[in-house]
């Protein structure tokens, strides 16, 4: 907001916090996880305190994960969109700069989960499109078919780098100039992270790798 601009930040935080307030009592959920996430983004980006910004972002998190499991169809969910995202991001960014490379990376997964979801979502929505348009007799689309969409723990995805013999390499983009990577693999350092910045001519992934 216009505080923020200003580098104005004990009002920012007391109009912020004034905002929570109403978003709670109208029973405004999504409001809410808006608002603790303009909170946490300030103390992230604009007061560099990412031990500050990690509990305003983990409770939006929890706000728009509420929101998400209330949502009982793909039309929905799908109106929803990738509103949860946003937090998703800023906490990767918080746990990367205090140095906690498996709790970012476990977001990393997390918000990976979610947009998989969402996509399932897309494409039962499309497949339901067609149905309707055409023969139900002659698609071979099933539009109910589950999937596991579970986010994957860091023990996890050592277990199988170790039973695999493999190195797992996890890349998330959390800015248009940022790139987060861990490298997951067996040994005396099962986990290690870098923090990439994207050149202006760096256009694709497979460029930056």
């Amino acid at each position: 907001n216009a505080y923020r601009i200003l580098e104005q930040y004990e009002h920012a935080t007391e109009h912020l916090t004034q905002a929570l307030a109403i978003s709670r009592a109208i029973g405004d959920r999504q409001g809410e996880g808006k608002d603790l996430n303009n909170l946490g983004l300030m103390y992230l980006n604009d007061l560099k305190d990412p031990a500050a910004a990690l509990p305003w972002l983990e409770e939006s998190r929890a706000a728009f994960d509420g929101l998400w499991e209330e949502l009982a169809t793909d039309e929905r969910r799908v109106s929803f969109g990738d509103t949860f995202s946003i937090v998703g991001r800023a906490l990767q960014l918080a746990h990367a700069q205090l140095g906690q490379h498996m709790a970012a990376l476990e977001e990393a997964e997390r918000a990976r989960s979610r947009a998989f979801e969402l996509l399932l979502s897309q494409q039962r929505l499309a497949a339901k499109v067609g149905i309707a348009k055409a023969d139900a007799g002659s698609t071979e689309i099933d539009a109910s078919s589950p999937a596991d969409a579970q986010p994957l723990r860091f023990d996890e995805l050592l277990a199988v780098a170790e039973e695999q013999h493999v190195t797992i390499v996890v890349f998330s983009q959390i800015t248009s100039s940022q790139l987060l990577a861990w490298v997951v693999r067996s040994g005396d350092t099962p986990l290690t992270m870098e923090r990439i910045s994207i050149l202006p001519e760096d256009k694709s992934l497979a460029q930056l790798i």
